[in-house]
Formats: structure tokens, C-alpha cells, sequence
């Protein structure tokens, strides 16, 4: 008789889920309703239908949505994954950050992709689209671009929830199907780095001229997931910059890889390369790697002259306590 065969545990990985996905799915279940050459339209066709049919599909966060996407597909379509051991390290890194610097994420724009143990607070998101904006010129004309690929060239944009220099938005599909997006400010991205705690983000954030990210009509539940994807795109990106070789071409190596859907023609993949250490024994206490920036004006002087300010940052290995660490001064490339 045949032994059972040991089945192996599957490392599922969440891809981003595009926003013509529900109209694509709408359009199949009304079979009966819709001709046959419309309901195979996919992409950005099946987005025109959806602007063709109602004036009121044009809302701002549709806008918001489709600029995202739009800026995703013009600067590599880049998919960043991260297992679960790199998300808890990211997330319990030590960092020293006075300001961040403008040319932050690792791409202008990539699809984070979650491992499907990632949870916060009972939520489970798919793969997150990230979507940088270093000025309100760069995001016009994302929007753009946006509305050229569904047919439009005359009207009005949507404008992120909050406007200036520096924003970065998420955007990803929740439990009941529909696409949840946000606008966030530089200046809550340093304070998501500064806070220990979802708690103490929220303190930090009171004192914003504009608090609309805490004050939406988000779950709490929400909110901190919110906070929690912010600290880990922020801490990565910091990450990639302190180690140069931290982010590579490629699937994570894992045993038994697997998407949870098919990927898109034209994905970029990459992942990290960090080796995250484990404890070897519950009794071991060890000092957790922990990353300096190097802000002052003398760091930023001869071969420095042309870095981006506030780019350069000091590296130190997690030892055994009493061991010596081994630091290394890494800095993030001059051009993105």
C-alpha cells in the first residue's frame, strides 16, 4: 500500500488587484444583458465603458485610482514582494530619522505584494499599489495619461486628498470588493517613522493642519492598517537605501511559491535579499540591526556634493549583545 505523500505548505503571495477587475466581473455576469464583443472588454477599455455609461464614474477617488494605475504602468510596472519575516523585521527595525528624503520609495511606483498570512487587526489586504508623486505637476499628468488611455482629453481632474510636494498614495481592493484609496503628506510619512505605535502615530498627527487621513470615514481597524502598510513601505524603502544590494530581481525564495493570481503581462518582479536573523535560542537577547541618517550639510560635501540631501545612512548589523556590531555606510543612488 502507498505511504501518504506529505502535502507541502504553499507560500501564497497577494497581487494587486486592477480597478477594471469589477467591471470585467460585472460585465461576465450579465451575460444575457451584454452583447458579446462588450463583455470581453478588459483593462482600460472596460474602464472607458464604465466612464461612457455614467457621468457619475468621474469621482475623485475613481481619479485617484486611475492615476495610480496610469503612473504604475508608465515607470515599469514593478511588483516589490515581501515574506512575513521581512514584514516583522521591517516593522521592528530601529531607525534615526530627522527628515526624509523626497526621492524616497525604491520605484516611483510598484505593487507591494503581501505574503496571505499578513493581517492586522482581523483585515487581510490583497497586494497594495504605491504611487509617488514628488509635486502636484508629476501627478497631473499621471491623471493625464489616465484619461487619454480611456478616451478623454478634456476634463476635470481629481486631485489627491491632500496636495503639495511629496505624496504618496495606497490602493487596494477590501473584503467587499471595492478599491480603497488614500493621499498621505511627507510629513505624516516621518511621523509614521518617528511613532512607536499606531497610538502614538495618532498623537503625533493631531497637530497636522489637515488630519483628513484620521478623520475619514475609516474603521479604526482601517485606520491602523493604514499605518502599519505606511511604516512598512517607508522602513523598506529606508532599508534599500542604506543597503544597496537590499532589493533584487526575481521571486522571493520560499518553498512552494504561489499567486494568488495570474500575473500581469509585463510585471517587473523583485524582492528583498535580506537575511533577517533568528534567535538560536529563546535566551539569546541581541540588539536588533538599527538604521542613522547622516543629515548634516558636512555629509554632503565633495564626492557627496550632488546627493540628494538627507540620501546618506549608516547601517549596523543586529549582533549578540556585547558582540561588535559591524556598521557600514551605505547610501541611496543619486538618480532615480
Amino acid at each position: 500500500m502507498a505511504k501518504n505523500k506529505k502535502i507541502a505548505k504553499r507560500s501564497k503571495f497577494k497581487m494587486y488587484t486592477r480597478f477594471s477587475s469589477m467591471i470585467e466581473k460585472g460585465l461576465a455576469n450579465k451575460r444575457a444583458m451584454v452583447p458579446d464583443d462588450i463583455r470581453s472588454y478588459k483593462g482600460w477599455d472596460a474602464i472607458k465603458l464604465m466612464y461612457s455609461m455614467s457621468d457619475e464614474a468621474n469621482t475623485p477617488i475613481n481619479a485617484l485610482i486611475i492615476a495610480a494605475e496610469s503612473r504604475w504602468e508608465t515607470t515599469g510596472m514593478n511588483a516589490l514582494f515581501l515574506r512575513q519575516v521581512d514584514v516583522d523585521a521591517l516593522m521592528n527595525g530601529k531607525y534615526t530619522i530627522n527628515k526624509l528624503p523626497k526621492l524616497l520609495t525604491p520605484f516611483p511606483s510598484f505593487t507591494l505584494c503581501l505574503p496571505s498570512e499578513f493581517e492586522v487587526r482581523g483585515i487581510k489586504p490583497g497586494g497594495v499599489l504605491v504611487s509617488t508623486y514628488p509635486d502636484m505637476d508629476t501627478f497631473a499628468e499621471s491623471s493625464r495619461q489616465a484619461y487619454r488611455n480611456i478616451g478623454i482629453n478634456d476634463c476635470h481632474m481629481g486631485s489627491p486628498q491632500q496636495q503639495g510636494d511629496n505624496i504618496l498614495t495606497l490602493t487596494y481592493m477590501d473584503k467587499d470588493g471595492a478599491h480603497n484609496v488614500m493621499s498621505y503628506l511627507g510629513e505624516q510619512l516621518e511621523a509614521v517613522m518617528k511613532a512607536r505605535s499606531y497610538k502614538e502615530f495618532k498623537g503625533l498627527v493631531t497637530d497636522f493642519k489637515d488630519k483628513s487621513r484620521l478623520d475619514s470615514d475609516l474603521s479604526d481597524a482601517e485606520k491602523e492598517l493604514h499605518y502599519v502598510l505606511l511604516k512598512i513601505i517607508v522602513s523598506l524603502s529606508v532599508y534599500a537605501m542604506a543597503r544597496e544590494d537590499a532589493i533584487v530581481d526575481g521571486f522571493p525564495k520560499v518553498k512552494g511559491f504561489a499567486l494568488d493570481k495570474t500575473l500581469e503581462h509585463g510585471v517587473k518582479s523583485s524582492s528583498l535579499t535580506a537575511s533577517f536573523k533568528k534567535r538560536a535560542s529563546p535566551q539569546d537577547v541581541y540588539r536588533t540591526w538599527f538604521i542613522r541618517q547622516l543629515s548634516h550639510e558636512k555629509y554632503y560635501q565633495g564626492e557627496y556634493a550632488n546627493w540628494q540631501p538627507n540620501s546618506r545612512f549608516v547601517f549596523v548589523e543586529d549582533t549578540l549583545v556585547n558582540s561588535s556590531a559591524s556598521p557600514k555606510s551605505l547610501n541611496l543612488q543619486k538618480e532615480r
